[in-house]
């Protein structure tokens, strides 16, 4: 599992070549093999989100037809739906996804909010892929050193236990590619 990315980057520079057409076929068979699947996997998620951000004939990663109808939220649901997402793929434990989730908040200077802050019982109901989606198209547009704060703001959300879960790490790989931000410099994912 910790070699999927690796290989992806390495196939990237070939799937550049390829025709515009044999990428959209590329996008749709696997949102047709994402919509075989019951439950979601990460990695599929990662995959098509990775793809999309460096295949700019893509078009952009496929939707699914609950995105189409929702609005997107705001930027601060936004970036609350991305530290929520990845504290709870970093946790298999509520008192580890809140105390990550309060660090990546700290790390942003914001407060707690009792009242709509995730309880993550259990962080496996914390784990919603279309949600997540949903948060990166709206933060895409987000000014450069935004999109760096907020980097730096999952990297203390992935850091406050001190173990790096590869769930963690790829997620927070996708979402620097999707906001097309680099990585923070110190980065030691």
């Amino acid at each position: 599992p910790r070699l999927r990315l690796p290989i992806l980057e390495l196939a990237l520079p070939a799937l550049k070549q390829r025709p515009s057409e044999q990428i959209s076929y590329l996008f749709e068979l696997l949102t047709k093999l994402r919509a075989l699947d019951a439950t979601p996997r990460l990695f599929d998620f990662v995959l098509v989100r990775v793809l999309a951000a460096f295949l700019p004939t893509a078009g952009g990663a496929p939707r699914s037809a609950a995105q189409h109808r929702a609005a997107p939220p705001n930027a601060r649901t936004a970036i609350r739906t991305l530290l929520t997402t990845v504290a709870a793929f970093g946790h298999d434990n509520a008192a580890g996804a809140r105390a990550a989730y309060a660090a990546g908040l700290a790390a942003l200077g914001w407060p707690a909010e009792r009242d709509s802050d995730p309880s993550f019982e259990p962080p496996a109901a914390a784990r919603d892929l279309d949600r997540l989606d949903a948060a990166l198209v709206a933060l895409v547009s987000l000014r450069p050193q935004h999109k760096q704060r907020l980097l730096r703001s999952l990297l203390a959300t992935i850091h406050a236990d001190a173990k790096i879960a590869l769930a963690e790490r790829e997620l927070f790989r996708v979402i620097a590619a999707t906001l097309d931000c680099p990585l923070p410099p110190g980065d030691d994912l």
